[in-house]
Formats: structure tokens, C-alpha cells, sequence
């Protein structure tokens, strides 16, 4: 054997000797890292161990989210009804037509027990879908599109009734949505959240349409404060990161690549040897970006939108920016039933000019007289709106402008 092939075995065999050592090295660098960048995100966030989400249910009549999704899967409507109820719950009562009414008590009728299941949802205090977060990346999620269909009924049902002169019979339709809603909210994750601020804006639009009715009397503004949701966006997505950043880290913990990670109860085949030389530094490198992410979008949208679209998070920041603009309607659903009630007792409507900013655009709620009403707007909500869905205009209604009617018209 030569001496430059006996050069290279040597160094063939030391290579082979070294790279267990590099990788070794690679590992427990990746572990304190890791160890490291999770203790500082714990002490902001809260635990990342997903396994202490999972909580007792509460008996089966007295749980909530059992009503709810078992009236919801009780719902049985046709591929052309469930266009007719989407196509509706877009509009306000007033572009109806006489077919579409027509047609939708139909719908009503057939489903009416189901709606009735629901019902018994309303003054519940527990909730619990039978999520096992402890599950991790491999849990499933209940059917929450019968819950979205369902609560588009129950709008569309509120609407109906309310326009023609029985918010009684509305309200009992949005409290079994805001049930549903608040159902939602309680879950920690990222997806139920959004699913129920889809469903916040069915319930925002009906009420504001309430709101402009003439004929509104002081026992219905009364009951309308208890169905619209509390709570502070930033605050609220705090409370969520935990469990979605935690099962996220994991798997890359696991040798899953981030590309993997785009729908719970569905990952491919890891990777052992990518999960041990890179998953703690991956999983790191995750944490760091949402940090980041977060204190890209502790502003309104509309004050930093090119903030929120090049934090590096898009799904989170999407999810924030869509909870603000939910959270700009019910300011301004708020701000005009405080209004309308104020009117009601005074007999004309106060003459503050001055609104707060809302949590969406930044800028304050604009307020002007129309005629003997008054005129409440979200500055530019509807182009931001637009903005964040990428042009489209969704599939639920937002309420923008709300347009309370002259106090001599009924109120």
C-alpha cells in the first residue's frame, strides 16, 4: 500500500471517528439552546407543555359544547339551501327578496329541533369538545364547519325575526351564538379561536341591525350588552401561543421540517437524524420568530400593516389582525348601543364627538349627524379588511358603519 493510500484511509478513518463527535456536539449544543430559548419564552407565554392542556369533561347534560355540536350535526340542509343561507347571511334583510325569505322558512322549519338542541347550550357555564391536546400534532379537531353552517342559520334566523319587528325571538338565536362563540374562545388554539370570530361577526352584524331599527325599546338595548364577547386581542393571543408554539416545537423536536406542519392530525414520516442533530435548533429558531412575530403586531394593523406582513409568522399575524378587526366591530357595536341607550333615556342623543381609537385601524371611531341620527364608522375598516383577505370580501358580513335612526322614528 502506498503511502497517500494509507493517507487517506487514516483520514477516512478519523472522519469517520469525528462525524458521531460533531453530531454529538450538534445535539447537546441544539438541547441548551433549546433549553434556554424555552425557559425565556415560558416566562413570558407560559408552559409549553401541551400535555397539562387536556381537562376533565363535564357530564355530557352539562356540557355546553355536547348541545352545540350535536344540534349542529343535526342540521340537514341541501347543497342550494346552504347557498341560499351563506348568500343571505352577506346581507341585511333589507335585500332580500320575497323567494329567498320564502325559501329560508323553509330551511328554518325542517331544522327547527336541532336549533332547539342547540338551545339548551344557553346558561351552561362549562364547555368542553373532547379535544385531547395531550396528543399533540396527532389530535383531531371536532367538525367545527357544521358549527360555522349552523351558526350562519342562527344569524340568518335572527336577522329574519328581527326585521320583522321580534327581537325577543332574535335574542334567543344569538344567545345560543354567543354560547357557541364563547365555547370557541375557551378552547386554547389558534384555529378555534378564528372559527369563532367567524362566527362574531354574524352575531356583530345582527345586532347592529338592531341597533338601526326604529322601533327599538329599552328592554331589548338592555339585553344586547350579554351577547357581544369581552376581552383584549393582544392579551387573548397570549393566552393561545402556548399550546399551537408548543405542539409546533415539538414536532420539529421530533425531525418533522416546518413544511410538514400544515394541518393537526396529519404528519408525514420524520426524520430521526434531523430531529437529533437539528429539531432543539429548529425548535428554538421557532420560538424566537414567534417572539418576534408578537412584537410585530402589538399595534393596530392599520398603524403598522407592513409590520404584520414581514413578521415572518403569517398565520399568526393573520390571525391577529382578523381578531382586531373583529375586535374594531364590537367597539363600534358598543359605542353605538352606549349611544342609542343614552338617546332612548334622554330623549336626544349625546354630543360627545370624541370616540376612542379602535383596535384595528388605530384611529378613533368616526361619529356624524345623519339627519336627526347619528352616524358611528371604523376609519378605513372595510379597506384594511380587505387588505388582510388579500381583496376578498370573505363569506360571513362586517359591520363597518353602523346608522342610528332619528329618536322620533320609534325609539
Amino acid at each position: 500500500m502506498s503511502n497517500t493510500s494509507r493517507r487517506i484511509g487514516i483520514l477516512a478513518a478519523l472522519l469517520l471517528l469525528a462525524l458521531p463527535l460533531i453530531g454529538l456536539g450538534m445535539h447537546f449544543y441544539g438541547q441548551s439552546t433549546w433549553t434556554k430559548t424555552m425557559k425565556a419564552f415560558e416566562a413570558d407565554y407560559g408552559s409549553l407543555d401541551y400535555t397539562k392542556f387536556d381537562r376533565p369533561a363535564p357530564p355530557e347534560d352539562k356540557n355546553a359544547a355536547e348541545w352545540l355540536m350535536g344540534g349542529a350535526a343535526a342540521i340537514v340542509t341541501s347543497a342550494d339551501e346552504k347557498a341560499l343561507v351563506n348568500e343571505m347571511s352577506r346581507h341585511r334583510p333589507a335585500g332580500w327578496s320575497a323567494q329567498q325569505i320564502s325559501d329560508l322558512r323553509a330551511v328554518l322549519t325542517a331544522n327547527q329541533s336541532a336549533m332547539d338542541v342547540m338551545g339548551k347550550a344557553v346558561g351552561l357555564t362549562e364547555s368542553h369538545f373532547g379535544i385531547r391536546y395531550s396528543e399533540g400534532w396527532a389530535m383531531e379537531f371536532p367538525d367545527f364547519i357544521s358549527l360555522l353552517n349552523a351558526g350562519k342559520l342562527l344569524s340568518v334566523h335572527a336577522q329574519l325575526v328581527a326585521s320583522e319587528g321580534n327581537p325577543g325571538q332574535a335574542i334567543v338565536s344569538l344567545e345560543i351564538l354567543e354560547r357557541m362563540i364563547r365555547a370557541l374562545y375557551e378552547e386554547p388554539t389558534i384555529i378555534s379561536r378564528l372559527v369563532g370570530c367567524a362566527l362574531e361577526r354574524m352575531s356583530l352584524q345582527v345586532v347592529s341591525e338592531m341597533l338601526m331599527t326604529p322601533q327599538v325599546s329599552a328592554e331589548t338595548l338592555a339585553a344586547l350588552p350579554g351577547l357581544i364577547q369581552t376581552g383584549e386581542v393582544h392579551t387573548e393571543m397570549r393566552s393561545l401561543l402556548p399550546f399551537d408554539v408548543a405542539v409546533g416545537a415539538s414536532a420539529l423536536r421530533q425531525g418533522y421540517r416546518k413544511s410538514d406542519l400544515t394541518d393537526f392530525g396529519n404528519l408525514p414520516d420524520r426524520s430521526w437524524l434531523r430531529g437529533y442533530l437539528l429539531g432543539d435548533l429548529h425548535a428554538a429558531e421557532e420560538l424566537e420568530t414567534v417572539r418576534s412575530a408578537m412584537t410585530a403586531t402589538a399595534k393596530p394593523f392599520g398603524v403598522a400593516p407592513d409590520a404584520f406582513e414581514n413578521c415572518g409568522r403569517p398565520i399568526l399575524a393573520n390571525a391577529v389582525s382578523k381578531m382586531q378587526a373583529v375586535m374594531a366591530q364590537r367597539e363600534l357595536v358598543l359605542a353605538a348601543l352606549d349611544i342609542r341607550r343614552a338617546g332612548l333615556e334622554a330623549g336626544a342623543y349625546p354630543t360627545v364627538t370624541t370616540l376612542p381609537a379602535d383596535s384595528f385601524t388605530g384611529k378613533p371611531l368616526l361619529r356624524s349627524e345623519d339627519g336627526d341620527g347619528v352616524r358611528l364608522a371604523v376609519d378605513g375598516g372595510q379597506v384594511l379588511d380587505d387588505r388582510i383577505r388579500q381583496g376578498g370580501r370573505g363569506a360571513v358580513p362586517k359591520t363597518w358603519e353602523i346608522v342610528l335612526p332619528a329618536l322620533g322614528e320609534g325609539s
